[in-house]
């Protein structure tokens, strides 16, 4: 299944992107999960860690010759320390919400017996 957003600040957005969908040229361009088209440029790139980051220039077209894609692959070296940050700031995340839950649960909990004892000091 795909879906796709289209996201405009002008009206001609709307067109650029419909273009970018339907011209073989600029199609072909399209990679990843992420692209910003703006008129004939498209900005591409694959949003997982694990991806690599593409920029696709337009294709310079002289008036004389026939329009050529050129791609350029520019794939940049993932920093070391983004997966484990990403594993603590998770592990952290569900330690908090483990504390905050059982801190829930035992002030139910003494409550719940404080009732209960008043209720038998009340009946006395």
């Amino acid at each position: 299944n795909i879906v796709y957003g289209v996201f405009r600040n002008m009206p001609q957005g709307v067109a650029w992107a419909a273009n970018a969908l339907t011209v073989n040229d600029t199609r072909e361009r399209l990679a990843g999960n992420f692209a910003v088209v703006n008129n004939k440029q498209v900005l591409s790139t694959d949003t997982r860690i694990w991806s690599t980051f593409e920029f696709i220039p337009p294709p310079s077209v002289p008036t004389n010759a026939p329009a050529s894609s050129e791609t350029i692959l520019n794939n940049p070296a993932k920093p070391s320390w983004v997966l484990p940050a990403m594993v603590i700031t998770g592990m952290l995340i569900i330690i908090i919400i483990v504390v905050v839950t059982a801190s829930a649960l035992l002030r139910r909990r003494k409550s719940t017996v404080k009732q209960i004892r008043d209720e038998e000091q009340t009946e006395e």
